[in-house]
């Protein structure tokens, strides 16, 4: 006989893995996409102009390390690195020219 409620439970425990996983490639795209929007606005932008937008997101401590994900990542598209951890594409670009050709 088949139990139901383990049924339903194993059910709701995939359908929240699948939530999770979707959730966490959105957070990866967001993170790559606003990382190649402020070193587009870095080179399009005065240096004033730049320094400004930074202060208004309120990442004055945090734009070093978005723009060193965009240099890392340039040849790729968010979407192809969807399926990868927020914190293993920062470690990465961390260590980006161990990595070079």
């Amino acid at each position: 006989m088949v139990n139901v409620f383990q049924t339903h439970s194993a059910i709701a425990a995939s359908q929240q893995t699948a939530n999770c996983a979707q959730n966490l490639g959105e957070a990866t795209k967001n993170i790559l996409k606003n990382a190649f929007y402020i070193a587009k606005q870095k080179l399009e932008l005065s240096r004033k102009a730049y320094k400004q937008l930074i202060k208004e997101w309120g990442w004055e401590k945090e734009d070093k390390k978005y723009l060193k994900l965009a240099q890392t990542f340039e040849k790729f598209s968010p979407d192809d690195l969807a399926e990868i951890e927020p914190n293993t594409l920062f470690l990465l670009s961390n260590q980006s020219k161990k990595y070079a050709g």
